[in-house]
């Protein structure tokens, strides 16, 4: 499998986890790669959406025993002691950052959508409401409905963000 050629995806690839996940690294990035997530015990796909390749490849800067056979494939240490990893690794690495990321924001994007559409969805519903009460008693309690139907959203959306994070 070619990761370049992959333009974004499917929600069960964002579900992969563990020996799935791992599965799809060794066919789309190698087995060395594939080593690299699984030394920073990286087990799932959706958890790449908060890392770099940077904080990826951070172990790599240490002179560890058992590292150093991957860190001969995967790329250089300078006389500083510093791990560079090749570019043609960090595009890849990246790439696949990109492809999790991008449908993140997809899916965030759709929920704004989504929520955007419940709220017009229940200002209708309250505002039928209103209309199908008595006349003088929608005069009496339309300075008490407005503020309440904008407490209810606000507090609404505090729940949605608080969900978010």
């Amino acid at each position: 499998m070619d990761l370049y050629q992959i333009d974004k995806l499917t929600d069960d690839m964002m579900n992969f986890c563990h020996d799935k996940f791992y599965d799809f690294l060794k066919i789309a990035l190698g087995k060395d790669l594939y080593e690299l997530f699984r030394i920073q015990s990286i087990r799932r796909m959706n958890s790449l959406k908060s890392i770099t390749v940077d904080e990826l490849i951070q172990i790599l800067d240490y002179d560890i025993t058992e590292l150093r056979p991957l860190r001969k494939v995967l790329g250089y240490v300078s006389t500083d002691g510093k791990f560079h990893l090749q570019l043609g690794f960090r595009k890849l690495i990246e790439h696949l950052l990109l492809l999790v990321k991008s449908r993140n924001d997809t899916l965030i994007t759709n929920s704004h959508i989504n929520n955007d559409h419940m709220r017009n969805d229940i200002f209708q519903q309250l505002f039928a409401l209103w209309n199908q009460s008595p006349s003088s008693y929608n005069d009496i309690n339309v300075s008490i409905i407005i503020p309440w139907m904008k407490k209810y959203l606000r507090e609404h959306e505090k729940i949605k963000k608080s969900v978010q994070l």
